[in-house]
């Protein structure tokens, strides 16, 4: 329910650096395969992933939209229309808030180098990418 109607907030986040342990960037939504059964709830669905995203890029926070692909290859044409509007939600993020896009092994990257400058004195701003 809670990918469909908010019972659990934005879920956004800003990761943080955890020297010699795993980069943790908590997922903000699951982004479920098309479902018949589930249509009319496509529109509030579609709502809170902006709602969330917007949320993250105007607080310089993180979105972490995750899903598997192989979920997307039947309903292809209906999921990837959801994808699709999604993705023009983050441009326009990107347009007005310079919101990013990044996969999981840039933020690890990313983090272990904020550390590392860090620990030599120098203070990256945040985002640091």
């Amino acid at each position: 329910m809670d990918a469909y109607f908010d019972l659990s907030g934005q879920n956004v986040s800003k990761p943080e650096i955890n020297p010699g342990r795993l980069v943790d960037v908590p997922s903000s939504r699951f982004l479920r395969p098309w479902n018949a059964r589930l249509r009319f709830f496509d529109g509030p669905r579609l709502a809170r992933i902006r709602n969330a995203m917007t949320a993250a890029a105007t607080s310089e926070a993180v979105f972490h939209l995750w899903w598997h692909p192989h979920n997307f290859g039947v309903n292809l044409v209906e999921n990837i229309a959801l994808l699709r509007e999604i993705l023009e939600h983050f441009r326009k993020l990107h347009s007005e808030y310079g919101m990013m896009s990044s996969a999981m092994a840039e933020w690890a990257s990313a983090l272990a180098l904020c550390f590392c400058t860090r620990a030599i004195g120098f203070q990256p701003f945040w985002p640091i990418f």
